[in-house]
């Protein structure tokens, strides 16, 4: 047998099987490996076709096919379930509709407060009179305000005025973010609550309903911390004193010290000591201080 017998080409005698066999298993080795080379070649062009499909899908203008990058699948971010709790303290205004915006009216809007309570009460004052009233909040955010009293004080031009929430009919709430909304969801008015950082916690107690009080002898006040974290002034207004009786507990001067204990009855009300002045104070559930 000569190399050559071996070739493609070379002639295959009928008489010589062992050349026939030798032809035989060469072509059927390589018809074989032509069609794994084939088979991978498709398998890529098909993974890759698949991931530019799922990468690119494009969409033309015109014809209405996709010339972008698909896009990412889309959140909607729903509000929070509002309850009692998480509407509870004290809350200050952002933005009010109809009204110019809060940093060109005048220096004391920056005292302007909306305060709900325990027993559906609100209060509030808008820079220039107090209000006092009712609120009912349904499910789904539903919300009416009702004011059953005012004071009648002549207000600088263009004051924001507290009489806009009664035309709310549903609210929204974010952490500290609070959002009134009208018919038709009109925004009326945006309000926040006021970031307190505890400065030097000392006495502290538990209310009947778990919420935590605080004596803040850093900053002489009395300290509660809402649903979520933030704390809220219960009482003091930071100037070292004894005023305030008969009127708001955040108006009121207060003189605490290490030995200033707090406890908060059923009904409510919260005693604590005001070492400083010697004497036991109250605050009542509507928010009034009282010795």
């Amino acid at each position: 047998m000569k190399p050559t017998d071996l070739d493609d080409g070379a002639p295959i005698e009928p008489d010589d099987a062992l050349l026939a066999r030798v032809h035989s298993r060469s072509n059927s080795f390589r018809r074989r490996r032509s069609t794994q080379q084939l088979t991978g070649v498709t398998m890529v062009i098909v993974v890759l076709a698949l991931a530019g499909g799922i990468a690119w899908s494009r969409r033309d203008a015109t014809n209405g096919r996709r010339i972008g990058p698909a896009p990412l699948a889309t959140t909607t971010t729903v509000a929070p379930p509002t309850t009692v709790n998480s509407l509870l303290g004290t809350w200050v205004p952002q933005a009010i509709a109809e009204s110019p915006p809060l940093a060109g009216v005048p220096p004391e809007v920056g005292e302007q407060h909306l305060q709900f309570s325990r027993g559906n009460h609100w209060s509030g004052y808008d820079g220039c009179n107090n209000f006092r009233g009712t609120y009912q909040l349904g499910s789904g955010g539903a919300f009416s305000l009702s004011i059953a009293s005012q004071s009648l004080v002549a207000c600088p031009s263009g004051l924001p005025t507290l009489k806009s929430l009664a035309s709310a009919t549903r609210i929204e709430l974010h952490d500290v973010s609070l959002t009134f909304l009208g018919r038709n969801g009109r925004v009326i008015a945006r309000y926040e609550r006021p970031v307190i950082t505890p400065v030097h916690p000392f006495g502290l107690t538990l209310a009947p309903d778990g919420t935590l009080y605080i004596v803040d002898t850093g900053r002489d006040q009395i300290l509660k911390q809402l649903a979520g974290g933030p704390f809220e002034v219960v009482a003091g207004d930071g100037q070292q004193g004894s005023a305030g009786d008969g009127g708001p507990a955040t108006k009121a001067e207060l003189r605490l010290s290490g030995f200033s204990g707090i406890v908060v009855s059923s009904t409510g009300t919260l005693y604590f000591g005001d070492s400083g002045n010697s004497r036991v104070r109250a605050v009542t559930p509507n928010g009034n201080i009282e010795t």
